[in-house]
């Protein structure tokens, strides 16, 4: 979480409103502060207070820009709206605000016009106060790694001028890492570390880097210089589990990711229950394994996506009638935009012998997620075909059914 809201500060605003709310107080909070107290409620899971103090600032400060904005967010990633975000939008008087411009740019995105959000971002450049024009630039190369648009991010960076900047290299090592230069990036955050080896930052970001690379042990590694610095670090905390988990040490992973549990809130406090549920699994302790995907399920704001998160670990510990039926039921549930699972549904499908449906599923799974459907079906095709040739080729003949395994309850 930011640290901001950790701060006494932002807790002695957050106490003004809630005594506003309970009509005890009489002070005054600008919009910003307002929008800040939605985006807190928002990190912290409790979205219908988040939506309630956004728009009590809307309602008192008419097309302010920051509570807007936040709205408009939430319409565009909460409710997958981006007509709805479009609305909010244009409430904003003050449409030469560059938070205006970042935020039609976001909704460009998530429609995937990513071409045109560039466009459009590109057009206003010469619109900006010279003196404003480079902190643009970084925010725009900013805001497309924060998509994955990498290529985009790297052509604005590349217009930045201070490259000494701390900032820079912090989004220079991001993209570097981002388009497999992860040698590069370690070298950067090597430098970023050597001026600041407090930071808990640098040192996470490059647990992230070794682990991208298959360096699990070394990914512990730098977690635990982060952990030495704050023990109760999110970031750290999760680095460590996932390497631990991928290293097969799953006892210690689950008390890292139960750590991770109690110093996080919301969201991602939720979605690691999935994973200590997976951990469970494999080791047969089932009963615990229904206990925590139970809790994933319970708490989840996206019930559909989270069943698919499931069948993915029931189908990866051998329970595929099971997954299957998870799979089939979710995946027609999903929003447009979802491209997870669908060439795990496949597989499934392939392995409890139902060609027909594979031979379907495998066709959307082909147009949702290429590299999700190499990863799961590359095995059953020959060695240098590629997803799109699939369909027009005959898969390995299976050398016998799956399991027939079901949960026992």
């Amino acid at each position: 979480m930011n640290e901001y809201f950790k701060s006494n500060k932002f807790k002695h605003i957050l106490h003004k409103y809630e005594e506003l709310c309970k009509e005890n107080g009489s002070s005054f909070l600008d919009s910003e502060e307002l929008a800040d107290i939605a985006e807190y409620y928002h990190l912290t899971g409790k979205e219908e207070e988040a939506r309630a103090a956004a728009t009590y600032a809307v309602n008192v400060f008419p097309g302010a820009t920051a509570p807007l904005c936040f709205l408009a967010r939430t319409a565009l990633f909460v409710d997958k709206d981006p007509v709805k975000a479009e609305l909010l939008a244009e409430e904003i008087i003050d449409k030469t605000d560059l938070d205006y411009y970042y935020l039609i740019a976001e909704i460009m995105m998530m429609q995937n016009r990513h071409e045109e959000a560039n466009k459009y971002l590109s057009e206003h450049f010469d619109e900006i106060a010279t003196d404003e024009q480079q902190d643009y630039i970084f925010d725009v190369a900013s805001l497309f790694c924060d998509y994955g648009l990498v290529e985009l991010a790297q052509k604005w960076l590349s217009e930045y001028e201070d490259t000494e900047a701390k900032d820079y290299k912090e989004l220079k090592a991001k993209i570097l890492l981002w388009t497999g230069k992860s040698n590069e990036s370690e070298d950067v955050l090597n430098e970023l570390i050597d001026s600041n080896p407090y930071s808990t930052t640098y040192w996470n970001e490059l647990a992230e880097c070794h682990f991208i690379r298959g360096e699990y042990n070394e990914s512990i590694t730098a977690s635990e210089y982060a952990l030495a610095i704050n023990p109760e670090d999110e970031d750290a905390l999760l680095n460590k589990a996932n390497a631990l988990y991928s290293i097969g040490n799953g006892d210690e992973a689950i008390n890292y990711y139960k750590r991770f549990q109690k110093v996080t809130v919301g969201a991602r406090q939720n979605f690691v229950n999935i994973t200590i549920a997976d951990i469970y699994l494999n080791q047969k302790k089932v009963e615990e394994a229904f206990k925590y995907f139970t809790k994933a399920i319970e708490n989840s704001e996206a019930k559909e996506e989270t069943y698919i998160q499931m069948a993915i670990s029931l189908m990866g510990n051998g329970y595929m009638s099971d997954a299957y039926k998870l799979f089939s039921a979710n995946l027609q549930r999903v929003s447009e935009d979802w491209n997870i699972g669908y060439a795990y549904y496949a597989r499934c499908c392939y392995e409890l012998g139902l060609m027909d449906e594979y031979n379907r599923i495998l066709g959307i799974a082909i147009k949702k997620n290429l590299v999700e459907t190499k990863d799961l079906l590359a095995d059953l095709y020959p060695e240098d075909s590629k997803p799109e040739q699939y369909p027009l080729l005959t898969p390995t003949p299976r050398k016998g059914k799956a399991d027939n395994n079901t949960l026992p309850f």
